[in-house]
């Protein structure tokens, strides 16, 4: 979830970069893996937002994934603990 949330936020900076700095008209390098390749300002734009609303998904995703797990784990760890609660109590003899 932290990995595309960094993603998302280089996609935002890139995107008010572009809006603020460049003229419509201009072509922007644009870095794929090793790779530069010149695009229209246009066309890089539509393919961050393409990007930004897929990260927005995956991360939706991965949040509601992560809720279930976190309750199945509690409901596991609340079964665990009420099972070897008497492991901390002291006998009688001492």
């Amino acid at each position: 979830i932290v990995d595309l949330d960094n993603k998302r936020n280089r996609n935002r900076e890139a995107l008010s970069a572009l809006k603020n700095e460049m003229p419509d008209t201009e072509k922007v390098k644009v870095c794929f893996g090793n790779i530069f390749i010149k695009l229209p300002k246009l066309k890089t734009t539509e393919m961050i937002h393409k990007d930004q609303k897929q990260l927005d998904e995956e991360i939706k995703a991965l949040h509601k994934g992560l809720r279930a797990k976190v309750n199945h784990l509690n409901e596991i760890q609340g079964a665990f603990s009420q099972r070897f609660k008497t492991f901390g109590r002291r006998s009688f003899s001492s």
